[in-house]
């Protein structure tokens, strides 16, 4: 018997555990990927209408107490600027990881 050829049997049947151990792992990747991305997509519209709403109205509260509002009120303009541009940011974000859990074409 050739020791040569039963360590190379050996070898290829590792060989095939281990690519068979990585296909079952990438096809639950891509199914927590598919599942994570209906859940981001079936909220996209909801997500992007509350966020930029409340950009806008961060914005405009506090553009409106800046030229409204007496001298005597104290507002955090910078406080609430720092929640709009927040808010857009998180809109862009949430934007780029559904793109990125998107289904791709082959």
């Amino acid at each position: 018997m050739n020791a040569v050829s039963g360590s190379s049997r050996m070898g290829r049947g590792a060989a095939t555990v281990g690519a068979l151990l990585l296909a079952i792992i990438l096809a639950c990747l891509h199914g927590i990927r598919l599942a994570l991305f209906a859940v981001l997509a079936t909220f996209e519209p909801l997500v992007r209408a509350v966020l930029c709403f409340a950009c806008l109205a961060c914005f405009g509260m506090s553009a409106f107490y800046k030229l409204v509002a007496p001298p005597s009120v104290h507002f955090p303009h910078l406080i609430i600027l720092s929640m709009g541009a927040g808010a857009a940011v998180t809109v862009v974000f949430y934007e780029m990881i559904v793109r990125a859990l998107r289904p791709r074409s082959r």
